[in-house]
């Protein structure tokens, strides 16, 4: 994947994060699912909702990439997951 492809879809995992953080009960994590170039799945942690103990940024978007897909099978799919920890740090989207 071209470098500033994937710095995209690392901006929006990182996006993603800060929503979770803000508004999904304070857990900051987020990630993308790209098939091709394509966005197929993208969002926040949602561990923090008090009645979903499971949504790990991952596995909520691996859910979710299957209905775009028609598949349970992610092959040929990348994936980036990144937590609200990577903020401060400018040389990740260098």
């Amino acid at each position: 994947m071209e470098e500033n492809l994937h710095k995209e879809f690392l901006r929006r995992a990182i996006a993603c994060a800060y929503k979770g953080k803000e508004t999904q009960g304070g857990v900051g994590f987020g990630a993308v699912i790209v098939k091709d170039t394509l966005l197929i799945a993208a969002g926040p942690n949602r561990v923090g909702v008090p009645t979903v103990c499971t949504q790990h940024a991952e596995l909520a978007r691996i859910q979710q990439a299957g209905k775009p897909l028609s598949s349970k099978c992610l092959s040929g799919c990348s994936h980036t997951r990144k937590s609200h920890a990577v903020f401060n740090l400018k040389q990740v989207l260098r």
